[in-house]
């Protein structure tokens, strides 16, 4: 539909898109993608260039985040699933417009310039010991803080951490 700024995704594994993915002629509209359960992996350069692409939700089952899959997009926010294992090459370059990295399992295994030119805050979940060997910027300026396992939400987001509710 060429009124709707949304994007659903649904199937069952990979997600490839092939050369070209068919939203690509619309790829300056859409404003926000659902990526449903059952996907597995995102391709290499999926929404790549989706300038105007302000939120994602991830599904949990996801485990693979390809190579710029999302970016030089405007995403604000982004929440990893536990369920990630790996985050490629500079699957989220160029995204200014982030300001909330939340992940929300054990440490995914993240190239070393999957952040490349990102300036943002990233939370890991308390009582993690594990997140202590992963904490690094890899390619951008990320500040890492604590984020709670047991959120409260008001209005929409957690009066503990910030987060917004998903």
């Amino acid at each position: 539909n060429d009124d709707t700024p949304q994007l659903k995704i649904s199937g069952r594994g990979a997600l490839d898109t092939g050369s070209q993915p068919g939203w690509y002629a619309y790829r300056d509209r859409i404003t926000s993608v659902v990526i449903g359960e059952g996907i597995t992996s995102i391709c290499s350069n999926a929404f790549a260039s989706c300038e105007s692409l302000r939120s994602v939700r991830l599904p949990y089952g996801l485990q693979t985040i390809g190579n710029y899959a999302f970016a030089w997009t405007a995403l604000r926010q982004v929440t990893i699933p536990g369920t990630v294992t790996q985050i490629n090459c500079r699957a989220f370059c160029g995204c200014n417009a982030l300001t909330r990295i939340t992940f929300t399992g054990n440490p995914p295994k993240i190239h070393y310039d999957a952040f490349a030119s990102v300036t943002t805050t990233a939370y890991f979940p308390e009582q993690n010991g594990q997140w202590r060997f992963a904490l690094s910027d890899y390619g951008g300026d990320l500040t890492w803080e604590l984020c709670c396992t047991n959120h409260s939400y008001i209005n929409g987001i957690c009066e503990r951490c910030g987060l917004t509710k998903p």
